[in-house]
This record gives C-alpha cells, sequence and structure tokens, in this order.
C-alpha cells in the first residue's frame, strides 16, 4: 500500500477475531484481538514482539474498522511503514472444537481461572493486556505431553524454551495454577488464543 489506509481480503468465512499483521521487512507485528478493550478493540491493539500492554486508542492502525467476513482495514499508522514493502497476515476466526480466541481475569490465588475452550487444547497463547506490561506466553502438548504443563516460549523474544507453570490443558479447556503476573494477577485481563489437540468436537481428557 502507501495511501495511508487499505482494506484487505482474508479469505475467511468468518470475521477475524485474532490477527497477526506486519510488513516483512520493516515496523513491528501488530495483533488484532477481538477481546481486547473489553470487546471493544477496533482501535486496540498488541505489538507481538513487546511486553507492552494493550493500546486501546490507536485508530490508525486497523483505521477505526471493524474486519468483516471479507476484509481488514489498515490505518494511516501503516502508510510509511508498509509503502513499498509486502504485507504478511496471519488471519483465524473461532472454530467450534478446534481454536478460540477469547479473555479471562485472574482471581491471584493459586487455585486460579478455568478457561472453558470446548476442547482440550495444543497450543495456548497467553499475553495480559491490562494491569502491567508482561511476556506472551506460549505452551503447547508437544513440549508438555502430561500435566502439568509448564514448559514454554516467549514469541517476543529469541530464547530458548523455560519452565513457568500454566497448570493443566483439560479435555474441555484449561486451568490455570499460579499466580505470575503473566497469568494471573488478580483483577488483570487476559486474552488468549488456543488450538484444539485434536479437531473434533469432543476430545477425552488426560
Amino acid at each position: 500500500q502507501g495511501s495511508g489506509t487499505a482494506t484487505v481480503s482474508h479469505g475467511l468465512t468468518k470475521a477475524p477475531e485474532f490477527m497477526l499483521v506486519k510488513p516483512l521487512t520493516t515496523f513491528q507485528w501488530d495483533v488484532y484481538h477481538h477481546a481486547l478493550d473489553g470487546f471493544n478493540g477496533k482501535n486496540a491493539y498488541l505489538v507481538l514482539n513487546t511486553d507492552a500492554d494493550e493500546e486501546t486508542s490507536a485508530s490508525t492502525i486497523w483505521n477505526n474498522t471493524w474486519p468483516t467476513s471479507e476484509v481488514f482495514s489498515l490505518g494511516s499508522a501503516w502508510a510509511d511503514a508498509a509503502a513499498n514493502d509486502e504485507t504478511i497476515a496471519y488471519c483465524w476466526h473461532g472454530v467450534d472444537g478446534y481454536s478460540k480466541f477469547g479473555r479471562y481475569r485472574g482471581n491471584g490465588e493459586s487455585n486460579g481461572p478455568f478457561v472453558h475452550l470446548g476442547f482440550k487444547p495444543a497450543m495456548v497463547i497467553v499475553k495480559r493486556a491490562t494491569g502491567g506490561d508482561n511476556s506472551w506466553n506460549m505452551w503447547d502438548n508437544l513440549r508438555n505431553s502430561y500435566n502439568q504443563v509448564d514448559t514454554y516460549l516467549s514469541p517476543q523474544t529469541n530464547g530458548g524454551e523455560g519452565s513457568f507453570v500454566l497448570g493443566d490443558f483439560v479435555s474441555n479447556g484449561f486451568k490455570i495454577q499460579g499466580t505470575s503476573g503473566g497469568l494471573n494477577t488478580a483483577g488483570s485481563i487476559y486474552v488468549y488464543a488456543a488450538w484444539a489437540e485434536s479437531p473434533f468436537k469432543y476430545a477425552n481428557a488426560k
């Protein structure tokens, strides 16, 4: 692009709920998540390569426009960043039994929230949206083939895997166990992206 705004066809059958967008050689990974800013996220975004809180007043990122079942919009903040540069976008919406993109509120207790997905997850990404800068954290069922799930990666760094307890992957979601700021501070809002271990509506517990 380069004109200041653009609409981009995404090829999905519904409006995206989670998007990772970046000019290939410049700028940053901007993250759209429909649950940001209290599910009012057309002016909200996170950045995948930083640990910063959500920005909720950035109309120049998504052009103050909700994504639709056909396109998503890019605003004037992209004019210089994407001029003369190809842009890549990964887009998802929730699919019953396969993927879900939502939010939860931390309770600050070792017996943390249960997040209902309707499936057993293969991968979960969590980011604290409000209440303090915290890393993106990602857990999967290959590094963690049984509970307790505690081996993770942080997408905003080039570091190797580390140990940080999420809790348990169960047949219909994930159960948080711990009080880390990156996962379960009382009153803080966290957004997540999750994909299923088996792309069917019903899965077996571990």
